[in-house]
């Protein structure tokens, strides 16, 4: 979904190499904020895109991780145990 007063989004395509069309894909669950220089990976093991990290409106940083399975189109949100160590928020980086 785009978010109409920034350009920070959250929306999810999928680009077809043989008609060479582009297809927006409906999600829902616990979706990232709408966010820009994140990293995202597919698992194709697991079939499933992994989404960290990232900012957003207002110079805000993101150290969140979600997880999009791809079989059902629904997100969510990995939160870490309060006693486990996470990463930094971050933005332009790689995965």
């Amino acid at each position: 979904m785009h978010h109409s007063d920034s350009s920070y989004m959250n929306d999810v395509w999928s680009f077809n190499t043989i008609t060479m069309e582009w297809r927006e894909i409906a999600t829902f669950g616990d979706m990232p904020s709408h966010r820009s220089n994140c990293s995202m990976v597919y698992d194709s093991v697991n079939k499933r895109i992994v989404v960290f990290g990232g900012g957003g409106a207002n110079k805000r940083r993101f150290n969140t991780l979600n997880m999009l399975d791809w079989n059902t189109k629904e997100w969510m949100e990995i939160v870490p145990k309060p006693t486990e160590p996470a990463p930094w928020e971050r933005t332009y980086h790689t995965a």
